[in-house]
Parts: structure tokens; C-alpha cells; sequence
């Protein structure tokens, strides 16, 4: 039973090494006919550290929303619904305005992240997120 350990152990230490090693897929924003600037303005805006939208390859289906995740963000979203519903709809909005395609998503899902990178994994939560129809912008 004990050599039986020693000789599977290797293959899970190998196996678990590698796995450390893989790298998230990059995140591919759309095209935008302001080379980025808006997205640019809402960084500094939210004090964000970055902006991260799915990853969708440009030869997959047109999605029906567009994901949006402000990842880091030190500005606190409002606790006040109402304003909270109109944060969101702005950034929905802007972001819209700079595509170069707005005919290609139905909605706009916008989400705050929290991101903690320890030595070995990195953590992500959802702080606030709301999912804006088209309609309503």
C-alpha cells in the first residue's frame, strides 16, 4: 500500500504544479469607435483597476449582453436604489455609445469585482452587479 502512495504521489504533485501554471484566457473587449476612451474615463471615474468584458472570440455567435466588470473599484456604488439603478444605466449608456457595433447586444450587464491575488490563486466576488436591458437605456 505504501509503494502504491509513493508511486502516484509524483503524478499528483506534477499534475497539480501544472495546473498553477495555466493562465486565465485575456480578456477581448469589443470594438470601440473612440479607441477605448470612454472605457478609459470610466476607469479613472470608479477609481477601478481595470475593465474586463467576456471573452468572446470574434468568430463565436453575436451574445445577447455584453459583461462589463470593473474590477478593483474604490469608488462605493450608492446604497440608494435609485441611484444605484441610474449608476449603473450611465455606464450601461456610455458604454454603449462608444461601440462600433450597438445593434450586436440586448442588454449590459455591468459588475463590480473584488479581486485578491494570493501566491497560489486569485479570488474574485461580485460586490454589485446589474443587468441593463437595451430598452431602458
Amino acid at each position: 500500500m505504501k509503494s502504491k502512495i509513493q508511486s502516484i504521489f509524483p503524478f499528483i504533485l506534477a499534475i497539480s504544479f501544472s495546473s498553477c501554471s495555466i493562465k486565465e484566457q485575456p480578456s477581448i473587449a469589443p470594438k470601440f469607435t473612440d479607441n477605448g476612451k470612454t472605457i478609459d474615463s470610466i476607469v479613472v471615474e470608479y477609481s477601478a483597476d481595470s475593465i474586463e468584458f467576456e471573452n468572446w472570440e470574434e468568430d463565436d455567435a453575436y451574445d445577447s449582453s455584453l459583461t462589463i466588470c470593473l474590477i478593483n473599484s474604490k469608488k462605493q456604488i450608492s446604497k440608494d436604489i435609485d441611484t444605484r439603478v441610474q449608476d449603473f444605466k450611465l455606464i450601461a449608456s456610455r458604454i454603449k455609445k462608444s461601440l462600433a457595433n450597438t445593434t450586436k447586444y440586448k442588454s449590459y450587464y455591468i459588475i463590480f469585482v473584488k479581486s485578491e491575488k494570493t501566491e497560489f490563486t486569485s479570488i474574485r466576488s461580485h460586490t454589485a452587479g446589474m443587468d441593463i436591458p437595451l430598452e431602458q437605456l
